[in-house]
């Protein structure tokens, strides 16, 4: 049986606004580079595309290495309860703290365009997505009490975004008049993708929260299923539009 120690990740992280700003940047770089070669639509779904691969590696391989441990509680109890490994920890600590730069990048890019009456793609879902992200990331990325379970749930999470996978290659396959039967397959994919990652996984989530929630304090615990419960409805409305596509 591992000791309760053994939930303490003590290894020094690098700082968190050095992170976000850097997952800003990159994603600024990148699309200030595609936008010049081929416009800022293929920018959006490219750089979005590269985020989500990112953060799907590297959440998948995080919430695959969690193991359950025996964590003391605020009670001064202790139960089983799932986390990361110190390699994965740290990896994932990182992705977070990227991910929310590239989502900052993302609204800063959007009040922008509309500053000048652009208007991107989805702009109020991205908006209304990115302030829930944002809710996600700054409670596990904030220390405190359950900071391990905390992020351990957060990786398992992040998984959501291999939906976009196909979602962006389906985008990318209409600007290149790929054929019916490639998009059909694309489409397909990316339901089953998005039934898997957002719908299940969410569920499993909720749940991870419900089962940690003598880690964390009643403030933390209360905003994070308020925003995994926000997130799950509009998870829900995105399947729910998908599948009436589908159809």
């Amino acid at each position: 049986m591992a000791s309760m120690s053994s939930c303490s990740r003590e290894a020094k992280e690098d700082s968190t606004l050095v992170q976000v700003a850097t997952g800003g940047a990159v994603a600024a770089v990148l699309f200030a580079i595609v936008r010049t070669l081929k416009g800022a639509d293929l920018a959006e779904d490219i750089v979005d595309l590269c985020h989500s691969v990112y953060t799907s590696f590297v959440s998948a391989y995080a919430a695959s290495s969690a193991t359950r441990q025996r964590c003391k509680q605020l009670d001064d109890g202790e139960s089983e309860v799932l986390v990361l490994p110190k390699h994965s920890y740290a990896d994932a600590s990182r992705m977070f703290a990227r991910s929310l730069g590239y989502f900052w990048a993302d609204a800063l890019y959007i009040v922008g365009c509309g500053f000048v009456g652009y208007r991107p793609h989805m702009w109020l879902e991205r908006l209304g997505h990115h302030a829930l992200q944002t809710v996600a990331n700054l409670t596990c990325l904030v220390r405190g009490p359950g900071l391990e379970v905390r992020r351990c749930t957060l990786a398992f999470a992040y998984m959501a975004e291999a939906s976009s996978i196909p979602l962006r290659l389906v985008a990318l396959a209409r600007k290149a008049d790929a054929g019916d039967a490639m998009l059909r397959a694309l489409r397909t994919s990316t339901l089953g993708v998005f039934g898997l990652s957002r719908i299940l996984n969410g569920a499993f989530c909720m749940w991870l929260l419900v089962a940690s929630r003598r880690h964390v304090s009643k403030r933390m615990l209360a905003l994070q299923l308020s925003g995994a419960a926000a997130a799950y409805v509009m998870n829900w409305a995105w399947f729910l539009r998908l599948m009436s596509r589908a159809i």
